[in-house]
């Protein structure tokens, strides 16, 4: 039976993805709300997919697929998160994903999405087409300003605009508080901010946090 692996920080989510993945007859091996054990179970369990969230603790979603990657874990993996996506369907292909879905999106989509996945194909609706218009009204200056930003950097954003501490993200991502105050100075000087206000409403503006 095909195997996966549910990686989400809220239960009830994984409740209703493990629900939705037996109906589809797939078998949830385990789960977990944290990036580093999801590490750690990816290589212990060996499933053929993880459905992986981005905004998770100690390793954010992004960070996972890279350490999979470096340790050679043969598994797919589908990106299934509340995250913008354009903001970060493009990231999560680079970084190596195999797919993406929002959760806005009917949880029904998720089985198509595996289904394509295991037939040997990428899933990404959400990426424009060359010529397209993945970016809704959305200020160019600032479009190129957020691409430029790293994965951790985009990370510390978003945990800026939804009111966290430099403590509670230094905790959240296992740095020092001195660490996330670079990447604060690096994310005002980066996107031409003059203060945390202005941070984040621009994560705001694009859809970011809600």
């Amino acid at each position: 039976m095909y195997k996966a692996l549910v990686v989400d920080d809220h239960p009830v989510v994984r409740l209703a993805v493990g629900m939705l993945l037996q109906r589809g007859e797939i078998e949830v091996v385990g789960e977990t709300g944290n990036g580093l054990e999801a590490v750690q179970l990816a290589k212990t369990l060996q499933p053929d997919i993880v459905i992986l969230d981005i905004s998770i603790p100690k390793l954010d979603g992004l960070e996972v697929i890279g350490r999979l990657h470096l340790l050679d874990v043969p598994v797919k993996v589908l990106v299934l998160t509340s995250q913008s996506a354009a903001t970060f369907s493009a990231r999560s292909r680079q970084a190596g994903a195999a797919g993406f879905i929002a959760k806005t999106e009917e949880l029904g989509d998720l089985l198509d999405a595996i289904k394509a996945i295991r037939a040997g194909y990428s899933y990404f609706p959400h990426d424009a087409p060359s010529g397209g218009h993945s970016v809704h009204r959305q200020p160019q200056d600032e479009v190129s300003q957020l691409a430029s930003l790293s994965d951790r950097e985009m990370m510390v954003l978003i945990y800026l605009a939804r009111g966290w501490t430099n403590m509670q993200i230094a905790d959240e991502l296992m740095l020092s508080n001195k660490t996330i105050s670079t990447y604060k100075t690096r994310l005002l000087t980066k996107l031409q901010a003059t203060t945390l206000i202005d941070l984040i409403e621009l994560a705001k503006r694009h859809s970011l946090v809600e």
